[in-house]
């Protein structure tokens, strides 16, 4: 043997040893008993597991759901796993992922880079040059000091927000921190959200966005407010509105022709993200005086009916403002108007995204069935205060027999209103089968994604695979995608006569059944997740 191979055998000798002794050392520290805590932990759970498994198998299930099902129920509790799981596990449909939040906090300040912007070194909010070196440095300057940045990370998102403080005031100002970094990057910001949205297994997105808010306030200011909507909708007309529209259109065309180059997606090699496809929702500022409401909401709305990029309209911001408050009704009556006037229109309303003690009882009572009886909203985000509603037990069979979706934006429930989950009523909701989607809303300042979504649902709520499956599904079924459902009967899953005897995953749609999904995009999206879905199943439900 060569002298230079001596030393190496002698180490890999002594390694053999000392890992041998690891690995006895190591066999009988397992061995050891358990605490006697930790023992009753696993035997209550091994119990809960045998339970939610002996459910599953009276479910009506095909044979891969049912063993993917146990798969989840057997590893459901470890962690590792359970991530991978759900992190591969196809999700549908994000409803709610607003771009004005969809970015993490390192982008806005890449962004504000960029646009030689500085930062306010007390309040960390971004302002306008010129900047100064200790109270307002540029972000260039500020983002190369670790301990500057990461305390600007944390005041534009809920990283390290500590508890038994005050959440809900750290989460809005975030918004106003960073909102100078946005405009020019909003196309940037997209192709983010999407790129992000395709390494969630997600196939379609619906995004608020903020568009020409100023110019519809300014229109608002002009035009005046008052009962008479008819006519104020014709001074509007007559104010500059076509002005207004044409303006949002142009900037909707820059945002899609921006996306389109950062992820190449007229190439040869487009990034994931291009399949992705994403519509947006026009986004009113709900807590502003009635006039800039109402012009907000007849852009929407013109957008909307025109523009197929526009999906429908969201009516977000904080529910309990002074203005939303105060005015509450009056905007029921605006879009019940609008409504009439456009009734092709999707409108996607926050409403009961409020809770006891953060505003006086009374406004507890009616957001709910106001949002449905007088606005005819399409599906409602949140609806946290059902229990408080003047009727309950009438407005929850009233969702139900109208099957009117409920999206829950469970990472938002927990950092913005401190809700555990015992406090959000998505089980009332299921029991009631009111049919349940997920979304992100703020995945920048939540720093989340859908997927921690689906973790929430499955750890906190112990929600099980068929229910998540069905979450997925839900989420394009009422998604404002144009076109026929895939579903003849979509309580039991039967696909209409074209594609009726098409396996998805297995069998190449016949002719009859690609014409039908070439002809109805929510169709042929469904169609995609149902493949998934056999994909997916094939490989945990073997």
């Amino acid at each position: 043997m060569p002298i230079c191979q001596k030393p190496i055998h002698r180490y890999s000798i002594a390694l053999i040893f000392f890992f041998g002794v690891a690995h006895l050392a190591y066999a009988q520290l397992t061995q050891l008993p358990l605490p006697p805590s930790r023992m009753k932990e696993r035997i209550i759970r091994e119990k809960i597991i045998k339970q939610d498994i002996k459910k599953i198998k009276q479910m009506r299930l095909t044979a891969p759901e049912r063993n993917t099902a146990i798969w989840f129920e057997k590893n459901r509790y470890n962690s590792p796993l359970r991530w991978i799981f759900l992190s591969g596990m196809p999700k549908g449909a994000d409803l709610h992922n607003s771009l004005a939040s969809g970015a993490y906090a390192e982008n806005m300040l890449n962004y504000a880079a960029q646009n030689g912007k500085c930062i306010n070194a007390k309040t960390y909010s971004v302002n306008d040059p010129p900047c100064h070196t200790l109270e307002s440095p540029s972000v260039k300057e500020a983002i190369q000091d670790d301990e500057l940045r990461n305390r600007i990370i944390d005041a534009w998102s809920m990283r390290d927000f500590p508890e038994n403080h005050n959440s809900y005031a750290h989460y809005l100002s975030a918004f106003v921190k960073f909102a100078p970094a946005i405009p020019g990057h909003r196309g940037d910001i997209l192709a983010l959200m999407l790129e992000q949205a395709a390494a969630q297994k997600v196939l379609y997105m619906e995004v608020p966005l903020k568009l020409v808010h100023k110019q519809a306030k300014e229109l608002g200011d002009r035009a005046g407010i008052g009962s008479d909507y008819p006519h104020v909708f014709k001074r509007l007309n007559s104010s500059g509105l076509n002005t207004i529209i044409d303006r949002a259109r142009s900037k909707l065309d820059h945002i899609n022709r921006v996306l389109n180059r950062k992820l190449g997606c007229d190439s040869s090699h487009p990034k994931p993200g291009c399949y992705v496809r994403a519509r947006f929702l026009y986004q009113v500022n709900r807590n502003l005086p009635p006039n800039e409401v109402f012009a907000q909401l007849v852009v929407g709305y013109e957008l909307a009916s025109s523009v197929p990029m526009v999906a429908g309209v969201n009516l977000s911001i904080p529910e309990d403002g002074g203005n939303a408050i105060r005015y509450y009704q009056e905007q029921m009556d605006m879009i019940a108007f609008l409504h009439k006037r456009f009734p092709s229109v999707h409108l996607s309303l926050t409403a009961g995204d409020l809770v006891q003690g953060l505003v006086p009882p009374d406004e507890l009572t009616n957001h709910i069935q106001d949002a449905l009886d007088i606005a005819h909203a399409n599906r409602i985000e949140q609806g946290l205060d059902i229990a408080y509603e003047t009727n309950p037990n009438q407005l929850i069979n009233t969702m139900k027999k109208n099957r009117v979706l409920v999206l829950n934006c469970l990472a938002t429930d927990n950092n913005f209103l401190n809700l555990n989950s015992s406090e959000v009523p998505l089980d009332y909701y299921l029991q009631h089968h009111i049919p349940i989607a997920l979304a992100t809303c703020d995945e920048g300042i939540n720093r989340s994604d859908l997927t921690n979504e689906f973790e929430i649902a499955s750890t906190s709520f112990n929600i099980s695979y068929p229910q998540l499956k069905e979450f997925a599904r839900n989420s394009l079924e009422y998604s404002f995608l144009n076109g026929q459902s895939l579903w003849a009967n979509y309580t039991r899953h039967i696909r209409v006569s074209p594609c009726l005897h098409d396996i998805p995953g297995r069998d190449e749609p016949d002719a009859s059944c690609k014409v039908f999904l070439a002809d109805n995009l929510r169709a042929r999206k469904e169609w995609e997740l149902e493949v998934q879905f056999a994909h997916f199943e094939a490989e945990y439900g073997h």
